[in-house]
């Protein structure tokens, strides 16, 4: 499955910009991601070491799997249509590495070309949600219609299930074992076609999972949360999520919404103040 899910969205009322929440910040999930905006201003993102907002000159982006978060502009809600990408998927649907697109946007024409601008002119003449999501799916499917050689074909396919086996709690030693791969080529072929070092995907699956149990009506209970995630207690959770959330726990539940990666930026937390680690080879596992 290249394609783990697909999502439009309607700006409404509710989500209007508000004296609360002109920007949020977007969790890293490991993946990629798909993007096109059908109306409205081009993205604006958060550059953390100029501390200044710069804005995307694509309407259409690929987003590469991340290790860490970022912040985006959502003063003026758009009209979108988006898929997450599940590992391997780049090299059918963009021919190209994940490896080379990972931790940064790049815009999808360097991939389409002129198709680009044709496939968001058809999304926008959709009229309804089902019928942009239907079409989406469409033109996903044609480009997934492109050869591949048996090699890369065979070792995404590794990957591809490699990927599921983390997200279910296995470790990386066990997997790069059943693989059939040495745990360098491993490493290699995943980094590849995933965008990540195994390691940091498994964190962040692992991340993933305790945000899915924590997420929801209610306070939650963070230390069997933790333990059910694969954390070894509720202090190496604790360390894990500031990492990745730049948040504390308390502060992430007291502030998310509808989606568990998306985390409206409070008025009184300037962008400046989010500390995302932006390279984790020196975390503790």
């Amino acid at each position: 499955m290249l394609v783990k899910s697909i999502w439009h969205s309607t700006p409404d009322d509710s989500s209007a910009a508000t004296l609360f929440t002109r920007c949020e910040q977007v969790l890293p999930t490991g993946e990629m991601h798909l993007v096109l905006r059908l109306d409205g201003p081009a993205l604006r993102l958060y550059d953390a070491t100029a501390q200044m907002w710069r804005t995307l000159s694509s309407q259409a982006l690929v987003g590469g799997a991340r290790s860490a978060g970022y912040l985006r502009d959502v003063s003026q809600p758009v009209r979108s249509v988006g898929a997450q990408l599940s590992p391997g998927a780049a090299a059918l649907l963009l021919g190209e590495s994940a490896a080379r697109l990972a931790h940064a946007h790049a815009p999808l024409q360097a991939f389409w070309g002129s198709r680009t601008g044709e496939a968001i002119e058809r999304l926008q003449a959709c009229e309804s949600p089902a019928a942009c999501l239907q079409l989406f799916e469409q033109l996903l499917v044609e480009r997934l219609l492109c050869p591949v050689s048996h090699t890369s074909e065979a070792a995404r396919h590794v990957v591809a299930h490699a990927a599921l086996q983390l997200a279910r709690g296995h470790g990386v030693a066990e997997v790069a074992r059943c693989s059939g791969y040495s745990a360098r080529h491993f490493a290699a072929c995943f980094e590849e076609f995933s965008g990540l070092r195994p390691k940091q995907f498994s964190r962040l699956a692992r991340f993933q999972r305790l945000l899915g149990l924590a997420h929801g009506d209610g306070a939650a209970d963070w230390s069997q949360c933790a333990l059910t995630a694969g954390y070894a207690d509720q202090a190496h959770m604790a360390r894990e999520f500031r990492s990745f959330a730049a948040l504390t726990p308390g502060q992430w539940q007291a502030s998310v919404g509808n989606s568990p990666n998306h985390v409206p930026l409070v008025r009184w937390r300037h962008p400046s103040q989010v500390n995302f680690v932006q390279d984790e080879r020196s975390q503790a596992t």
